[in-house]
């Protein structure tokens, strides 16, 4: 027989159990809390090895696992410019055991997104900025046997040959598109854009002569400019650059164009702050160690640290000088050449019916600017509905086309692009075919003509 005061009792111990219970999990929890990272941490990177993001993050990983005694394991996950990785960090487990190093595409990539109409893949509110840790201004580098000597010389040139001078970047919507197409934007300039298939080839391009300047990181056009090919005009920094003391700023010249190739440690945004707390203390203590110093200097890369309270607003500005500049050319490339547009399906038959005839002089004189056109066209074809779906590689293949065309012997396109891009001829073929299957009526269209 169970007691009255055996009842009074009951409830009560049951409460002290339920307590005890909870503060042993609270203790579990700041004990797991406090030993964190417990098992090795995944660097997930969206770049391929080899290019100034990944070198930072090689720099940076030996210098935290001596600090934090866990390894740092990298993974590169390289595709659809950085946008594969990316998208892995943002839908990534909150347990702060995935970081990256990362740089514009954080902002980049849903800025282009927008600007086409798609979802987007990923957004900047599913990040959690932890420190920037290098950011280094562009550079603008001409052929050193162009005749511009000064900055100077180059707008007033430019101003006098409004869309006739050609730049090379590595691609639409990149790092060196973008800080060339500010510094347009700040001169009121326009130039001839010539895309490449990555920094490499750009800097081919300009090499070579067939773009006369590029917008590039120091380490990158610096070797060049040491062996006299290349000629540094101006720096986008807002101090000059240690190893060009005597190229000035564009702030100098009072340009107000300022552009970094920067790089900075994120996580998923909604790890636990104590977690991040872990992660911005050691980082703070690597910024500053002696190994990753030296390991940034070796691949010519400088080091600028920020912690995160100081780097969000940072980002935040960068962010959005971004997504406007994008905004800008996307306009741009819809508005180019809009009367053209009517005569640009007569002048591609021309090209292909007849291969010496007057079309082909044509397109290989004009190349970048009927490129804009075929562009713009392609854009309004889709979005009317006339061409239901263009596969991504296939129309990568159809907008270098012309330029396959324009490129008349295989070494020269195979210098500029690498030997894995198609022979003009395949380029021509390839476009032919497209265009032809682009401009037919759709299936439905034709049953009702019958």
């Amino acid at each position: 027989m169970i007691r009255q005061g055996d009842r009074r009792s009951g409830p009560s111990m049951h409460g002290f159990v339920l307590s005890l219970m909870m503060l042993m999990c609270l203790a579990a929890t700041t004990q797991a809390q406090d030993k964190f990272p417990a098992r090795p941490v995944t660097i997930l990177m969206g770049y391929p090895p080899g290019g100034s993001t990944d070198t930072s993050a090689r720099a940076l990983a030996p210098v935290l696992e001596r600090i934090l005694g866990q390894p740092m394991v990298i993974q590169n996950r390289p595709g659809a410019a950085a946008l594969i990785g990316t998208q892995a960090v943002a839908n990534a487990a909150p347990d702060g055991y995935t970081i990256t190093v990362a740089t514009t595409q954080l902002a980049l990539l849903p800025a282009v997104d927008q600007v086409f109409g798609r979802p987007p893949s990923f957004t900047r509110d599913q990040f959690a900025p932890i420190a920037l840790i290098s950011a280094d201004p562009s550079m603008i580098f001409v052929n050193a046997s162009q005749p511009w000597h000064t900055f100077q010389e180059l707008v007033d040139d430019v101003r006098k040959r409004a869309g006739q001078i050609v730049y090379a970047s590595g691609g639409l919507y990149g790092t060196t598109h973008l800080a060339v197409e500010i510094v347009l934007k700040a001169t009121g300039t326009k130039m001839r854009h010539l895309p490449t298939a990555g920094g490499g080839p750009a800097l081919t391009a300009v090499l070579g002569n067939h773009a006369a300047l590029l917008a590039a990181h120091p380490a990158v056009g610096g070797p060049q400019a040491r062996a006299g090919a290349l000629r540094p005009l101006a720096t986008m920094g807002l101090k000059r650059v240690a190893a060009f003391p005597d190229v000035p700023t564009l702030k100098e010249l009072g340009y107000d164009a300022e552009y970094y190739q920067w790089n900075g440690v994120f996580t998923q945004a909604k790890v636990p702050e104590a977690i991040i707390n872990v992660w911005r203390d050691a980082i703070a203590k690597a910024a500053q160690d002696p190994e990753f110093l030296q390991a940034m200097a070796r691949v010519g890369s400088g080091t600028e640290y920020l912690d995160r309270d100081a780097f969000r607003p940072w980002w935040d500005a960068d962010s959005k000088k971004i997504e406007e500049t994008v905004r800008a050319i996307y306009r741009a490339f819809i508005r180019a050449f809009q009367h053209e547009r009517q005569v640009l399906p007569a002048l591609m038959a021309d090209v292909f019916g007849r291969p010496d005839g007057p079309g082909r002089r044509a397109l290989a004189a004009n190349f970048p600017r009927l490129l804009g056109s075929l562009g713009a066209w392609l854009h309004d074809e889709m979005r009317a509905g006339r061409i239901r779906e263009l596969p991504l590689p296939l129309a990568g293949q159809l907008l270098l086309a012309p330029m396959a065309i324009h490129m008349l012997s295989r070494p020269v396109f195979a210098s500029l692009f690498g030997p894995s891009f198609p022979t003009p001829e395949q380029a021509a073929g390839v476009f032919t075919e497209a265009f032809l299957a682009a401009t037919r009526p759709p299936r439905q269209q034709r049953r009702r003509k019958a």
